[in-house]
Protein backbone atom coordinates (compact mmCIF):
# COMPACT_ATOMS: atom_id res chain seq x y z
CA UNK A 1 0.00 0.00 0.00
CA UNK A 2 1.40 3.41 -0.94
CA UNK A 3 0.21 6.97 0.12
CA UNK A 4 1.67 10.14 -1.55
CA UNK A 5 0.76 14.17 -1.26
CA UNK A 6 1.20 16.00 -4.79
CA UNK A 7 1.79 19.63 -4.36
CA UNK A 8 0.74 20.48 -7.79
CA UNK A 9 0.38 24.58 -9.75
CA UNK A 10 -2.61 23.20 -11.01
CA UNK A 11 -6.00 24.47 -9.94
CA UNK A 12 -7.69 22.00 -8.15
CA UNK A 13 -10.34 21.75 -10.59
CA UNK A 14 -7.97 21.13 -13.04
CA UNK A 15 -6.24 18.43 -11.08
CA UNK A 16 -9.41 16.78 -10.73
CA UNK A 17 -9.62 16.36 -14.35
CA UNK A 18 -6.51 15.59 -15.04
CA UNK A 19 -6.66 12.56 -12.26
CA UNK A 20 -10.39 11.49 -13.76
CA UNK A 21 -9.08 11.00 -17.23
CA UNK A 22 -5.85 9.29 -16.90
CA UNK A 23 -7.72 7.28 -14.11
CA UNK A 24 -10.62 6.85 -16.98
CA UNK A 25 -7.43 5.96 -19.14
CA UNK A 26 -6.28 2.57 -17.13
CA UNK A 27 -7.47 -0.64 -16.15
CA UNK A 28 -9.46 0.95 -12.99
CA UNK A 29 -12.90 2.08 -12.90
CA UNK A 30 -14.44 4.75 -11.27
CA UNK A 31 -16.65 3.74 -8.14
CA UNK A 32 -17.35 6.77 -6.36
CA UNK A 33 -16.73 10.95 -6.69
CA UNK A 34 -17.15 13.53 -4.62
CA UNK A 35 -17.43 17.01 -6.35
CA UNK A 36 -14.31 18.58 -7.25
CA UNK A 37 -12.76 16.51 -4.37
CA UNK A 38 -12.59 13.00 -4.30
CA UNK A 39 -12.22 10.25 -6.55
CA UNK A 40 -12.24 6.73 -5.62
CA UNK A 41 -11.29 3.89 -8.44
CA UNK A 42 -11.02 0.12 -8.22
CA UNK A 43 -9.49 -2.67 -10.25
CA UNK A 44 -9.85 -6.61 -10.21
CA UNK A 45 -7.98 -9.02 -7.85
CA UNK A 46 -4.44 -9.53 -7.61
CA UNK A 47 -3.49 -12.81 -8.20
CA UNK A 48 -0.78 -15.21 -9.66
CA UNK A 49 -2.33 -16.74 -13.14
CA UNK A 50 -0.14 -19.51 -12.81
CA UNK A 51 -1.08 -20.06 -9.00
CA UNK A 52 -4.81 -20.12 -9.92
CA UNK A 53 -4.36 -22.61 -12.74
CA UNK A 54 -2.14 -25.27 -10.99
CA UNK A 55 -4.80 -25.13 -8.01
CA UNK A 56 -8.25 -25.31 -10.27
CA UNK A 57 -6.27 -28.57 -12.02
CA UNK A 58 -5.27 -29.95 -8.48
CA UNK A 59 -8.24 -28.87 -6.25
CA UNK A 60 -11.13 -26.66 -7.40
CA UNK A 61 -12.48 -25.12 -3.76
CA UNK A 62 -8.62 -24.13 -3.04
CA UNK A 63 -8.72 -22.31 -6.34
CA UNK A 64 -12.02 -20.63 -5.49
CA UNK A 65 -10.62 -19.63 -1.75
CA UNK A 66 -7.59 -18.19 -3.47
CA UNK A 67 -9.10 -16.03 -5.82
CA UNK A 68 -11.44 -14.72 -3.19
CA UNK A 69 -9.08 -13.80 -0.30
CA UNK A 70 -6.67 -12.10 -2.62
CA UNK A 71 -7.52 -8.06 -2.27
CA UNK A 72 -8.51 -5.72 -5.11
CA UNK A 73 -6.58 -2.98 -6.12
CA UNK A 74 -7.38 0.10 -4.93
CA UNK A 75 -6.83 4.19 -5.48
CA UNK A 76 -8.47 7.50 -4.08
CA UNK A 77 -7.62 11.13 -5.01
CA UNK A 78 -8.27 13.90 -2.78
CA UNK A 79 -7.86 17.23 -4.37
CA UNK A 80 -7.30 20.27 -2.29
CA UNK A 81 -7.08 23.93 -3.01
CA UNK A 82 -4.57 25.56 -1.75
CA UNK A 83 -3.72 29.74 -2.34
CA UNK A 84 -1.73 28.55 -5.66
CA UNK A 85 -2.39 25.42 -7.02
CA UNK A 86 -3.38 22.40 -5.28
CA UNK A 87 -2.36 19.24 -3.08
CA UNK A 88 -3.39 15.99 -3.99
CA UNK A 89 -3.23 13.28 -1.72
CA UNK A 90 -3.25 9.44 -3.47
CA UNK A 91 -3.54 6.24 -1.47
CA UNK A 92 -2.74 3.36 -3.51
CA UNK A 93 -3.47 -0.42 -2.57
CA UNK A 94 -1.88 -3.11 -5.09
CA UNK A 95 0.85 -3.23 -7.70
CA UNK A 96 -1.81 -1.44 -10.47
CA UNK A 97 -3.36 1.29 -8.66
CA UNK A 98 0.62 2.12 -7.34
CA UNK A 99 1.42 2.53 -11.21
CA UNK A 100 -1.50 4.60 -11.49
CA UNK A 101 -0.49 6.82 -8.59
CA UNK A 102 3.23 6.93 -9.73
CA UNK A 103 2.64 8.50 -12.79
CA UNK A 104 -0.45 10.92 -11.57
CA UNK A 105 2.21 12.18 -9.24
CA UNK A 106 3.83 13.36 -12.09
CA UNK A 107 1.66 14.66 -14.53
CA UNK A 108 -0.18 16.65 -11.50
CA UNK A 109 2.92 18.33 -10.59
Amino acid sequence: MGSLVVESKMSAPDAYNTAQKYIRATSLEIKETAGNEKIVAGGERQYDTTILIILLLLVGIFALIYYFTRKKNTLAVSVTSRDQGSAVSIVAEGPKAEAVMQFLSEILR
